[in-house]
């Protein structure tokens, strides 16, 4: 069915008068203005160490799952989970994946002992488990795949994304495009996500539309259910 979105308001209100803008901006707290600049200094340095060759495809990959992890989940947990993927060995399963070697049945072992310790510790972490088993089943098995033919012939697609992020000449919304252009179907990574991820890689030419952010823009509490 053919449709066409309903105009976002607020963030029109937002572009025809920037001292709206700025108004909001004087309105936050220190603590959220603190937050706010430690967040941009993250991706600032990302930035500057993608542009200097010094990210790799692993650490590409880890903020795949980072991002697979944030859904659904609060930051408590999800930071929690990342953590608990890291400290119990996940990154094995990430090599392996970016070579074309990815066990699916090894990664599943793995992810059970790791949640089953997660649930023994009463880690938060525990509320990440099916994030954390999607992030095997559904990206990595399909991501550590080898590209056929088109755009990165012969490389894995972890390989191609990390390509892709790490290429300066690229803007955020470049990436996006490619990214679901180019990359498997159904790997749990959507445009919310990805945009987290991207930002947080230094592109900083794109904007996370949550639910927060789409009942701000189109100026409306009972709306968001419009646009998924």
């Amino acid at each position: 069915e053919d449709a066409v979105l309903d105009a976002p308001a607020r963030a029109m209100e937002l572009h025809q008068e920037p001292e709206l803008m700025a108004q909001m901006h004087d309105s936050l707290t220190e603590g959220q203005a603190r937050d706010v600049a430690e967040g941009m200094k993250i991706s600032d340095e990302f930035a500057r160490s993608y542009a200097a060759g010094q990210v790799d495809a692993g650490e590409t990959a880890l903020l795949l799952l980072w991002g697979s992890l944030s859904k659904m989940l609060s930051p408590f947990p999800h930071e929690a989970g990342f953590l608990d993927a890291m400290a119990d060995g996940i990154m094995p399963h990430i090599d392996a994946a970016i070579r074309g070697e990815f066990d699916l049945a090894a990664y599943e072992k793995w992810a059970e002992a790791t949640t089953d310790s997660m649930s023994e510790r009463g880690s938060p972490g525990i509320a990440a488990k099916s994030n954390l088993n999607s992030f095997g089943s559904g990206l990595l098995a399909k991501m550590g795949k080898r590209i056929r033919k088109g755009p990165g012939q012969g490389m894995t697609y972890l390989e191609r994304f990390h390509q892709l992020v790490s290429d300066p000449r690229m803007s955020g919304r470049d990436v996006r495009r490619a990214f679901f252009r180019e990359m498997p179907e159904k790997i749990g990574i959507n445009m919310k996500v990805l945009s987290f991820i991207l930002l947080v890689a230094g592109k900083r030419d794109v904007l996370v539309l949550d639910r927060v952010q789409i009942r701000h823009l189109w100026k409306g509490e009972g709306k968001v259910e419009k646009y998924g």
